[in-house]
């Protein structure tokens, strides 16, 4: 069950890229507001594998729709930004300290995007 955080963000990027998580389907999005936990089913068309991704510590989720006729559900890129302006536009909440937190963006074939900051992400194969 691979674990990250901000200072893991290499480590991170490379298990990304070698992963089955682009061009998976969304299958499920839980968020519990109490907890401050988002996990999203994923599952992918190679193994027919299902991964749940679990954020731990959630400080932001912010979902932007798209323009473009595509499936909302199919995950195009999986990326770890740097760049929080996106956040601080599209937020009126936007709390300075957020920069401390691991910072990734889906993005669908859609257009649609889902941002979350978080301080930890880890992954599981659903069962």
């Amino acid at each position: 069950m691979p674990r990250f955080n901000k200072s893991q963000i290499n480590e991170l990027k490379n298990y990304l890229y070698t992963s089955n998580i682009h061009d998976g389907v969304i299958k499920n999005v839980l968020y519990e507001r109490a907890k401050k936990t988002l996990t999203i089913k994923i599952s992918t068309h190679i193994n027919n594998q299902e991964i749940n991704v679990h954020f731990l510590d959630v400080h932001t989720v912010l979902f932007i729709s798209g323009k473009e006729s595509g499936n909302s559900d199919t995950i195009l890129s999986l990326s770890i930004e740097d760049n929080y302006s996106n956040l601080q536009t599209n937020s009126s909440m936007f709390d300075k300290n957020i920069i401390n937190s691991l910072y990734m963006m889906f993005q669908m074939f859609s257009g649609d995007e889902l941002h979350i900051a978080s301080q930890e992400v880890f992954f599981e194969s659903a069962k």
